[in-house]
């Protein structure tokens, strides 16, 4: 059983996860906590749970997704950074988008471990799968876990809606089509857990998200 609990974070309302199984081992998903006072309810979260973080996975690496990452890999030190490496200019770069947004700059000096579409992502009792989905940004993927049907969709599909692709690196035409061929032809019961707003499920979205050809 996958055991997920989420929050809000930064002035962009970004959706951070922290997901865990029957062995207390877990992952961090999109740590976008900016505030120290956010910063201590996600650790103290984790702290009463009892959890043994493993590694932090990275839909894509826009700043209001990587503000954490790198107060993360202070409090639990030795854990790895997951990330597609098209998205490495997109966090060299993480002041650019800063500056275009008006807010500050998060520490990039991390170092990451390479994604790759179709691979798997091990800990504990869970496995996830590697969904390469570009659009939204050059290398945003999405996490598969096939045993529960959970999705983590990034900020490449939202419930009733999809990722703005009109940032660097963006790509309607590739978004749309990540989405119909890689996501909506999943179980329409799988969970869809996206970077912004709230649940939904590929049932719903292939129904009724007015971007898609067949809503």
């Amino acid at each position: 059983m996958l055991n997920i609990r989420h929050f809000f974070f930064n002035p962009f309302q970004e959706r951070s996860y922290i997901i865990w199984d029957g062995s207390l081992k877990g992952a961090i998903i999109d740590p976008g906590f900016m505030e120290e006072e956010e910063g201590r309810e996600f650790f103290s979260t984790v702290r009463t749970l009892g959890l043994d973080i493993q590694c932090i996975l990275l839909t894509h690496a826009h700043i209001d997704h990587i503000y954490g990452v790198a107060a993360c890999l202070r409090e639990f030190p030795g854990i790895k950074v997951y990330m597609s490496p098209e998205e490495k200019y997109v966090k060299d770069h993480a002041d650019l988008m800063a500056q275009m947004m008006y807010m500050p700059c998060p520490d990039t000096s991390w170092d990451t471990v390479d994604l790759f579409d179709g691979q798997a992502v091990e800990f504990g009792e869970t496995r996830l799968e590697v969904i390469s989905t570009p659009g939204h940004s050059p290398g945003s993927v999405c996490f598969l876990c096939p045993s529960s049907g959970d999705l983590f969709s990034g900020d490449t599909l939202f419930a009733g809606s999809i990722g703005r692709s009109d940032l660097p690196g963006g790509d309607y035409d590739k978004e749309i089509a990540s989405i119909t061929v890689k996501l909506i032809g999943l179980d329409g019961d799988t969970s869809v857990h996206p970077g912004h707003g709230w649940d939904t499920t590929i049932g719903e979205e292939r129904a009724r998200n007015p971007f898609l050809s067949n809503g």
